[in-house]
C-alpha cells in the first residue's frame, strides 16, 4: 500500500513515468510517506544511507556509472543542509540527481516547530531548478503539483544536464498507507529539433489519422511571411482549422479569428461539433475567456510549440512540448505529399463562424466599435485596451494586414494608452487606432502630456460612466451599488485635456451623432479623439442581447432602454444610473 498522502503518490508516480529507478534514502519521520511508498514498489532499487552528506555523494557515484538520474530523500529540518556540498558538486559536474526534502506546513515556520526551517529553494544557484510542492486540496492541486514536478523531472537534462530540488510537503497523514495504487500521471515529453526529426513520422501519422485538428495562436508580435505561409500549408495537408484572434497577427487569409465562437458556444454544442482531437498551440495569452474555460472541459492531446521548453499548460492537458522555432515544427510536419482538401471539420468551423449574430439596436459601445470598423481600411496598426475594448474589437473586421495588440500579459488596466503611443510613434505609414475605455484612458491621460503625439493618432474612447465589465459579469441587480466603488461609476469628460494636449476633439451621444463626425474622422490631418457616451447598463445588455441571440445565454434583454437613453441624455451617465438605481431599489421593496 502506497502512502495516504496525495502529493506523495503523485511524485512516486512521476519518478516512475521518467525513469528515475534508483534511490538513495535517509532515514527520518517527515520523509516516511515517500520512502515507504518507494521502498515497497518494485520498481525501485532503493539504497539506505542515515548521513545526507554521504547520501548525495554516492547517488553522484551512481548516476555516473549508469549515466541516469539517482533520487535521494531525506526528512524535513538540518538534514536538508547536509545535501548541500553534494549538490554543489552535482551542479558543477552536470550530473542529474533529484533532491527531494521533505518538509511541514510552511504556516508553522516561526512558530516553535521542531525540525522546521525554511526549504524553500534552499540550494538556490547550486541546482538548476527548484519547487516547493503544497499539499492537496482538490482536483485544481492535483494538476498543479503533477505539472510543477513534470517541470522539475524535465530540467534534469534541459540545455545540459544537472540536480534538481523537489521540496515537498508530508503533513496530515504521513505514517497511514491504505492507497492501493498510484495515481494516472502523464509523461509530458520535451522535443528539441533534433528529435523532432527523429519522430517526425511518428507524429505525422498521427496527425494523418485525427480528424479534428486545432492551430491555436496567442498573441504574438508578429509571424514571418515564411512561417505563416508554412502554418497555411500544414493546415492544407492536415485539414486543419487555424484558430487566431486579432491579437495573434497572423496576417493570413487561412486563419479564423475565432474569438466570437468560443465566447458565445455552449460547451454541448462545442463537445458535439468542434471539440478537436488534438490541439497544437503557440504564442502567448488570448483575449478570449471562452478559449480557455471551453478546451479545458474537453478532452484532447495538446502539442506545445515553445522555444523556451517551458511548460505552459493552459488548458491541463499538454502532452508534448516542441522546444523548437514556430516555423521548424511545421516544416518539419510538412515534409509529406500534398493532399489539399476542405475537411468536415473546416466546413463545421466556417459554418459556426458564419451564424453568430451581432445584433445592433441601440447607441452603445458596441455599436460604436462596429461602425468604426467599417471605416478602418487605412488602419495599420491598432491597439485595443482590455477587457470590453478588446471583445468589441474581436467581435468585427478590421484590415487583415493591421498589426493589432493588447496589454494581455498582466492585464492591468495601466498603460494602454502609454503603450499605443509608443507604438503609433514608429508607425511611418497609414492610421494607428486605440479603442479604449474610459477608465483606462483616465488612469493613464498623463501620457498625452508627455509625448509629442503623431498626426495619424486616432483614439476612440468609449466612455460609459465606468468598468463595464463589472456590469456584465456582476450586475446592479446582485450590487446595486456598483456604481459607487465598484465600477468606479464618473461623470469626468476628456475634451478639456485632448485639447490642452493638441488633440481635435469630437463627440457623439448617439447614432446620428456618431455618423456625423465619423465622415472625418479618417481624414489625413492631426491627431484625433473620438469621446462617445454611453450608458454602463446599456453597454451591458448589448452583449448580453448579443450572447441571448446566439443561444449561449438565457439573460433578460432589454428593458426600460429607451427610458435610460433618455435619461443619459438629460442628465448624464452617472446621474442617470443613480436615478435607474434608486428606482430599482424603490420597486424591490
Amino acid at each position: 500500500m502506497y502512502s495516504d498522502v496525495k502529493n506523495v503518490r503523485i511524485l512516486v508516480a512521476l519518478l516512475k513515468k521518467h525513469g528515475i529507478r534508483t534511490a538513495i534514502l535517509s532515514s527520518g519521520t517527515c520523509s516516511i510517506p515517500v520512502i515507504h511508498s518507494m521502498e515497497i514498489d518494485s520498481f525501485f532499487d532503493c539504497y539506505s544511507d542515515i548521513d545526507e552528506r554521504s547520501a548525495v555523494f554516492f547517488a553522484i557515484g551512481i548516476a555516473q556509472m549508469k549515466r541516469e538520474p539517482v533520487a535521494v530523500v531525506c526528512t524535513s529540518g538540518t538534514a536538508t543542509c547536509n545535501y548541500l556540498p553534494g549538490v554543489c558538486e552535482a551542479m558543477k559536474q552536470n550530473i542529474p540527481i533529484v533532491i527531494i526534502t521533505c518538509d511541514k506546513d510552511q504556516n508553522t515556520l516561526g512558530h516553535l516547530t521542531i525540525q522546521k526551517i525554511n526549504q524553500h529553494n534552499m540550494y538556490a544557484s547550486n541546482c538548476k531548478y527548484s519547487v516547493c510542492i503544497p499539499p492537496i486540496k482538490d482536483e485544481k492541486d492535483d494538476w498543479a503539483v503533477e505539472t510543477m514536478i513534470s517541470q522539475a523531472l524535465l530540467e534534469l537534462d534541459h540545455n545540459g544536464k544537472g540536480p534538481v530540488h523537489i521540496n515537498i510537503y508530508t503533513d496530515g497523514d504521513k505514517k497511514t498507507f491504505n492507497t492501493p495504487g498510484l495515481p494516472q500521471v502523464k509523461n509530458i515529453k520535451r522535443l528539441g529539433y533534433s528529435q523532432l526529426l527523429e519522430k517526425k513520422h511518428v507524429l505525422q501519422t498521427t496527425l494523418r489519422t485525427s480528424s479534428k485538428i486545432l492551430v491555436v495562436t496567442g498573441q504574438i508580435s508578429t509571424l514571418t511571411e515564411t512561417c505563416v505561409a508554412s502554418i497555411e500549408s500544414f493546415c492544407k495537408k492536415y485539414g486543419a482549422v487555424w484558430s487566431a484572434e486579432y491579437v495573434a497577427n497572423t496576417h493570413s487569409y487561412c486563419s479564423l479569428n475565432t474569438y466570437k465562437v468560443f465566447e458565445q458556444i455552449t460547451l454541448n454544442e462545442f463537445k458535439r461539433s468542434l471539440c478537436p482531437d488534438i490541439v497544437i498551440s503557440m504564442g502567448e495569452n488570448f483575449a478570449s475567456y471562452g478559449i480557455k474555460s471551453m478546451l479545458k472541459l474537453t478532452h484532447f492531446s495538446h502539442w506545445l510549440i515553445n522555444p523556451s521548453g517551458r511548460i505552459v499548460d493552459a488548458w491541463n492537458s499538454i502532452d508534448n512540448i516542441f522546444e523548437c522555432e514556430i516555423q521548424d515544427f511545421f516544416d518539419v510536419m510538412n515534409s509529406i505529399p500534398d493532399v489539399e482538401q476542405t475537411t468536415k471539420y473546416q466546413r463545421l468551423w466556417d459554418t459556426k463562424m458564419n451564424s453568430i449574430k451581432i445584433p445592433d439596436e441601440e447607441f452603445t459601445s458596441l455599436h460604436v466599435v462596429k461602425k468604426i470598423s467599417e471605416i478602418s481600411e487605412n488602419v495599420k496598426l491598432i491597439h485595443l485596451g482590455i477587457l470590453n475594448s478588446t471583445r468589441l474589437g474581436h467581435l468585427f473586421s478590421f484590415p487583415k494586414m493591421a498589426n493589432v495588440y493588447s496589454n494581455l500579459g498582466a492585464l492591468g488596466i495601466d498603460g494602454s494608452l502609454s503603450t499605443f503611443l509608443g507604438q503609433a510613434s514608429v508607425l511611418k505609414e497609414g492610421i494607428a487606432l486605440c479603442i479604449i475605455g474610459d477608465l483606462s484612458f483616465f488612469y493613464d491621460i498623463n501620457s498625452l502630456y508627455h509625448t509629442d503625439i503623431p498626426s495619424n493618432v486616432r483614439i476612440v474612447l468609449l466612455n460609459n460612466g465606468g468598468g463595464s465589465e463589472f456590469h456584465l459579469n456582476t450586475g446592479i441587480e446582485t450590487i446595486p451599488m456598483l456604481d459607487e466603488y465598484i465600477s468606479a461609476g464618473h461623470s469626468n469628460k476628456a475634451k478639456e485635456w485632448a485639447e490642452t494636449c493638441g488633440l481635435q476633439y469630437m463627440s457623439a451621444y448617439d447614432k446620428i451623432e456618431l455618423s456625423e463626425v465619423l465622415k472625418n474622422f479618417m481624414n489625413p490631418g492631426g491627431p484625433i479623439l473620438l469621446e462617445t457616451f454611453t450608458d454602463l447598463e446599456m453597454d451591458s445588455l448589448a452583449i448580453k442581447s448579443m450572447y441571448k441571440a446566439n443561444g449561449y445565454s438565457d439573460e433578460a434583454s432589454y428593458k426600460s432602454l429607451g427610458l435610460r437613453k433618455i435619461l443619459t441624455k438629460l442628465v448624464g451617465v452617472q446621474k442617470s444610473q443613480k436615478i435607474v438605481r434608486m428606482a430599482k431599489i424603490w420597486r424591490e421593496r
